[in-house]
């Protein structure tokens, strides 16, 4: 996808097809050109990502939708400026980047609500994102992401999670082609769904924040127990610095701190001599989280957790391994750029992912804005503590009340910026409130997790002496016996969901809220063909689905990561979906 190449100067219409083509990603997607007047346009087509690329003697500019609208363009009898093509596309909600070739400047005009993993930093007001670890610089201080032709194709791709318009308004080239600085402006900051932000703020807004919640975070870190925690930082950037420091001004006692990060972040030794500096001498673990584990991770369950951010998942999957469930742990995935500057996608992500773990929450992650501060401390120790004990203890009248009383009370006018409500799964409230006036001070509570998965081994266990006397998948493939692979995938299929469905059911999900996992696979078909598009036939006759040895294996592997059901599940589904079996026996 080395497509940059043509940004910086204007093509006729033969080069402009030429340099389109090598677009096409897989086999199955199609690049089909044409022009409106001065308009040359290359659409490339894919049965679930559309891709539409047009160039104007000024502008260079491409476009991400997933639905196609080349032949709506095409229906305009004159197209005479590029706002009448951006009125026509509105209702498709695209992802849309222009480059300027006068100005040599990039500006983010629109973009897509979905997924997509970056690396992003954020120092002051300025924001840098990648997704080529190979392709970033950094220096102490100030940090500027080189990158490279392919990897900024792929940057293009990128899609923000903070609501219909971004708050990114201008991208500058401060080297062509190479080096990108994310600006906020005054103005960019006014297109934030989520808050307005004062004028008067703006050019110290994260001096100011971070003044005003140190004294909050030693508040809520003197409560924890005296006996000590593991520390899990996951982003390895900024919010680790901040987060060492508070939680070594608080006193609190850290048996090991376990850092995951990308390894081109210079801020462990900044952390280790923060935690050294305050008289902390834990244990410090650095993991690496680089390109190669979030595209595996992401990749791989993204669509069970759609519309949530890979590079999240990536994060927190990738941390579970490392952890002992008998031991205390404090998790900090604060995310400060996006809170400070509004976005609160990670905030409730980070609810909705760690509910759905089985850990036990002692306190949520939140951001609440000043005006609700004194209210809201006191639900945080009475009410919100309640709300958890109630529906760990299924009492979900006493649950449901308290949920709506809080949410009543603090939630719902603000709700309407964007984002989910209540959590679907656990009740848990973990919808920031936002206020558009006094978005100048932001808190964050931390949470305390301890591991409860025991009652899944068992389970498993059980699934594993019920098929441990299955045949093995590829001698049957091999022998074409159809109507005998086709006997045992069902047995096999009756026997996993009856498996998933009993740790649905011990789980901490609403009654009301149950969803039969035959329902969730008629309702994911996105899963299926994201599996069957990204698997060759080759890997498909290696696959041995009822392999003892080989599910046995896969579980346990389930075990040791500690994940979630829905983990669990997207793992055998792999094995299932790849021999096409849910396609060739589902009738």
């Amino acid at each position: 996808m080395k497509i940059l190449g043509i940004v910086t100067q204007h093509l006729r219409k033969e080069e402009f097809q030429e340099a389109t083509k090598i677009l096409k990603r897989r086999d199955n997607e199609t690049v089909s050109y044409f022009s409106i007047g001065s308009f040359h346009f290359a659409s490339v087509s894919h049965p679930h990502e559309h891709f539409l690329i047009y160039e104007t003697n000024e502008s260079f500019f491409y476009v991400y939708t997933d639905q196609v609208y080349k032949e709506i363009i095409k229906k305009k009898a004159k197209l005479n400026t590029i706002q009448e093509i951006f009125e026509d596309l509105k209702e498709f909600n695209p992802f849309i980047i222009q480059f300027e070739k006068k100005e040599n400047r990039i500006s983010l005009l629109s973009d897509y609500f979905g997924v997509r993993t970056i690396f992003h930093t954020q120092i002051d007001r300025e924001f840098c994102f990648s997704t080529e670890k190979k392709s970033i610089v950094s220096y102490y201080g100030k940090r500027r992401f080189k990158i490279d032709r392919e990897g900024l194709i792929e940057l293009l791709l990128f899609q923000f999670q903070w609501g219909k318009r971004t708050i990114i308004e201008e991208i500058s080239i401060l080297e062509p082609r190479i080096i990108l600085n994310f600006n906020f402006t005054e103005s960019a900051l006014s297109y934030n769904t989520y808050a307005q932000f004062p004028n008067e703020t703006v050019k110290e807004l994260n001096l100011e924040l971070l003044k005003s919640i140190d004294s909050y975070f030693g508040s809520y870190f003197s409560k924890l127990n005296s006996n000590g925690y593991n520390l899990v930082l996951l982003s390895g950037g900024l919010d680790s610095r901040y987060i060492l420091e508070w939680l070594a001004k608080s006193s609190i006692k850290v048996n090991k701190i376990i850092n995951f990060g990308p390894d081109y972040i210079p801020d462990v030794t900044f952390a280790k001599n923060i935690v050294s500096h305050f008289g902390l001498n834990p244990v410090y673990e650095n993991y690496v989280i680089n390109a190669d584990i979030i595209v595996k991770y992401s990749k791989k369950h993204i669509y069970i957790n759609e519309g949530y951010s890979g590079h999240i998942n990536s994060h927190l999957l990738y941390s579970l391994e490392k952890l002992d469930e008998n031991s205390n742990y404090i998790f900090f995935d604060g995310y400060l750029g996006d809170i400070i500057l509004g976005g609160s996608y990670s905030t409730r992500v980070l609810g909705d992912l760690y509910s759905s773990l089985k850990f036990d929450v002692k306190y949520l992650l939140r951001a609440l804005s000043e005006p609700f501060k004194n209210e809201i401390q006191d639900y945080i120790s009475a009410d919100f503590e309640e709300l958890v004990s109630s529906r760990y203890n299924k009492d979900d009248r006493k649950a449901r009340k308290l949920e709506h009383m809080i949410y009543d009370n603090y939630g719902r006018r603000h709700a309407m910026m964007g984002g989910p409500k209540i959590s679907e799964d656990f009740g848990l409230v973990h919808k920031p409130f936002f206020n558009r006036t006094f978005f100048d001070k932001t808190y964050l509570i931390p949470i305390e997790l301890r591991a409860k998965h025991q009652v899944y081994k068992r389970i498993i266990d059980e699934f594993h002496e019920e098929i441990k006397d299955y045949p093995s998948t590829s001698l049957l493939v091999k022998s074409k016996k159809e109507s005998q692979l086709k006997k045992h995938y069902k047995r096999f299929r009756l026997l996993f969901f009856r498996a998933l469905e009993r740790i649905i059911k011990i789980s901490i999900i609403k009654p009301d809220n149950y969803v039969d996992p035959n329902t969730w696979l008629r309702k994911n078909n996105n899963y299926r063909d994201f599996v069957m598009n990204n698997i060759t036939s080759k890997e498909i006759e290696q696959k041995d689905l009822f392999n003892v040895s080989e599910i046995h294996k896969m579980l346990k592997e389930h075990l040791n990561y500690k994940h979630n059901f829905g983990f669990l599940f997207a793992r055998i589904l792999d094995i299932v979906l790849t021999l096409q079996l849910f396609t060739d026996y589902e009738k």
